[in-house]
């Protein structure tokens, strides 16, 4: 089955022996703050939470496609300015953060942030430095379930939009991007609603809140009213009235006003795309890219 990993689970790496494995929990509570007791402000709040937030750098190691200039030529510093090393291998790095989820060193974060890494290094709040390993990624559950579910990003990217299902996503709603970004637009060639740009998002959310997507007014309703509930449900019943009446039209044969026929043909990347489309209404694949 393909899915999109949306998170991932990584484990730090011990050393043997030094003041790092002397702590008895690598993300302990500070000093003298109840953690039973409600903060009193958001400074104490963080000031309670900052021990289980990391940083997370990571190193890729890839075969460069640019040449290594020889030692000793002129052009030898350019070698360190692409970031290849003496056998011509480029490194590169990305950084992120997590959280600690429990004492034995388990620290959960985003996919992207360690996909593909060679080497990963976490650092404390206390500037404590240890490397990890991936211990395993979670599967996108949207993907292998059955209840039709409202998809809530930061980004949508190209490759997590391959991934959805028509069936199961009735919408996309995203922090960052904008109409035309390559992610959006994909997502509506597949006929999936998506509103994207919309600040402090995933912040906002709540597990099985309803929300209400418009795609085409761009519009996000959380948690709408019951009168926004019921506007929005008789647009919805409109709109799927538009789509039966153009369906029972497009059958025949297209002709501008004056009588001319002319072809109507699909724009499509894959055989997937073919079935947003009733074969009996296009005349053949216009556009294939």
């Amino acid at each position: 089955m393909n899915y999109a990993a949306a998170l991932a689970l990584i484990f730090l790496v011990l050393p043997a022996s030094g003041p790092a494995a002397a702590h008895g929990s690598l993300s302990k509570p500070a000093a003298g703050i109840d953690t039973k007791a409600t903060p009193s402000s958001f400074r104490d709040l963080s000031k309670r939470l900052m021990p289980a937030v990391v940083n997370i750098s990571t190193e890729q190691v890839i075969a460069s496609g640019m040449p290594t200039f020889p030692e000793g030529s002129p052009a030898e510093r350019f070698n360190e300015y692409f970031g290849r090393d003496g056998d011509g291998f480029e490194r590169q790095g990305s950084l992120g953060s997590g959280f600690v989820i429990s004492k034995d060193g388990y620290i959960i974060t985003n996919n992207h942030v360690i996909e593909k890494a060679d080497t990963i290094t976490i650092t404390f709040s206390d500037c404590r430095e240890l490397q990890a390993k991936l211990v395993g990624r979670d599967r996108e559950t949207v993907l292998s379930g059955q209840q039709k579910v409202v998809v809530a990003a930061a980004e949508l990217t190209p490759r997590v939009v391959a991934y959805l299902s028509r069936e199961l996503v009735l919408a996309v709603i995203c922090e960052v991007g904008g109409r035309y970004s390559h992610g959006a637009v994909l997502a509506r060639s597949m006929g999936i609603p998506c509103v994207v740009g919309v600040p402090n998002l995933l912040a906002r959310l709540e597990q099985d809140m309803i929300v209400a997507v418009d795609g085409d007014r761009g519009l996000l309703m959380l948690a709408p009213s019951e009168d926004d509930e019921t506007d929005f449900q008789e647009r919805l019943a409109r709109n799927e009235s538009r789509k039966r009446e153009l369906a029972s039209v497009a059958v025949g044969l297209a002709s501008t006003r004056d009588g001319a026929p002319f072809r109507v043909e699909a724009n499509i990347e894959g055989l997937r795309d073919l079935e947003l489309y009733d074969v009996n209404t296009i005349d053949g694949v216009g556009l294939f890219r």
